[in-house]
């Protein structure tokens, strides 16, 4: 799990501590990804004015010698930097293990890129930002996905060379959208449907105006091809589209150019997710790029389950869908059932709109109808499946530094 933090607006020591909760909770799977600072509506809001560029990076830097010092330094310490002056400084407790979540830094600037190699463990970088930033009239296919993989390769071993040199390892992400279907057309159908026939235009004119890119100073043949190719590309990462054995090549390849690892999302994470697991994942097990799942492990990884969870997937026709969880003390006679449910409304394409979570508490498990019924108003009668699975598995991420 990856926590953002905008240096300038959270003092270290107050995230230090919040982030070092979050890790003993997560019993070590808790990351930082720090962020210098970008959108300048976001410091508007907390009446924060932003710094120069390359500053930005220079006041990061003292806020993660801090933020290091409280996790791993000494019992006490001053600090006196040029941005942070510390006195007498106690931080506790430290975080899981007698170790330090992983940090990882995004950007593409020469600054950002220097500050990631001097202090973090990964680098996240855009397989696309360039393409869309330097798209002509063309567009999207105006370079081959090949061409971006070889690009991408040579970006990667020249960021480990760099990082090699200051006698520091750092791991490389990505980011991009998965659609995925049991058929190539099906999947390349639906991707035409929702980052084509139903673009988030106002999205994706905010996201170039943020990189300066508006109608104002940019020509109209060229603007409109960097619309069209954040679109295609949806809004700024790569496109997965296609079958199971298709999107776990695409994913594979990513691995060949020395990826280690991506954050992708999906157009409807209720419908998509469980088909995801069930489909694609083992395929990247056997090809070596991910520990196979054990047998005792629920069959999407939801959310973590000890023995006394059960993990529900309620299924339902247009309008709606659901994924749910229930907790059950299985030594109560009349068991006490929370119901944590996460859903989104369905358009007559299966589209997903806006999603919800509420958590529902009740008496017995004979009341989740009902209750579904009142609280989310639809007709109970609609349940056409529940399938509950138990699981005793406990998840351990990658141990860190």
């Amino acid at each position: 799990m990856f926590g953002t933090v905008h240096a300038p607006l959270f003092h270290p020591l107050i995230a230090a501590k919040q982030m070092v909760t979050a890790d003993l909770v997560g019993e070590g799977r808790f990351g930082l990804n720090i962020v210098a600072g970008w959108n300048e509506s976001e410091f508007e809001m907390f009446g924060v004015s932003q710094r120069e560029h390359d500053e930005r990076y220079r006041y990061a830097e003292e806020w993660l010698d801090v933020m290091m010092l409280a996790w791993t330094g000494p019992e006490q310490f001053d600090y006196d930097g040029r941005f942070l002056k510390l006195k007498e400084v106690r931080a506790k407790p430290k975080p899981f293990g007698g170790t330090r979540p992983l940090i990882m830094n995004a950007g593409a600037s020469p600054a950002c890129r220097a500050f990631a190699l001097r202090n973090c463990d990964a680098f996240f970088t855009s397989l696309s930002s360039a393409r869309i930033m330097k798209a002509e009239p063309g567009g999207y296919a105006a370079s081959s996905d090949i061409d971006l993989i070889e690009l991408t390769a040579q970006n990667v071993a020249g960021i480990k060379a760099e990082a090699q040199a200051q006698g520091r390892e750092i791991e490389v992400y990505t980011q991009g959208q998965v659609i995925c279907r049991r058929t190539q057309k099906e999947a390349e159908d639906y991707y035409h449907w929702a980052n084509v026939e139903n673009a988030e235009w106002p999205a994706i004119d905010r996201m170039l105006e943020l990189h300066n890119v508006t109608a104002a100073n940019t020509a109209p043949d060229v603007l409109q091809s960097k619309r069209r190719t954040m679109a295609l590309s949806g809004i700024g990462g790569r496109p997965y589209v296609g079958t199971p054995d298709k999107v776990a090549e695409d994913m594979a390849t990513l691995a060949r150019a020395s990826l280690r690892g991506i954050a992708f999302s999906f157009v409807n994470f209720v419908k998509d997710a469980p088909f995801f697991c069930a489909e694609v994942l083992p395929r990247l097990a056997r090809m070596g790029l991910r520990a196979a799942r054990t047998a005792t492990r629920n069959r999407c990884s939801y959310g973590v389950l000890t023995p006394i969870y059960y993990f529900l997937l309620l299924e339902m026709p247009a309008p709606a869908s659901w994924a749910a969880f229930a907790r059950v003390d299985p030594a109560n006679p009349r068991p006490r059932v929370e119901l944590f449910l996460g859903y989104q409304l369905l358009d007559d394409r299966q589209h997903a709109g806006t999603a919800h979570l509420t958590v529902i508490r009740i008496e017995s498990a004979g009341e989740v109808l009902p209750v579904l019924h009142s609280d989310l108003g639809v007709e109970a009668s609609a349940l056409i499946a529940v399938h509950v699975v138990r699981s005793s598995a406990s998840f351990h991420g990658p141990r860190r530094m």
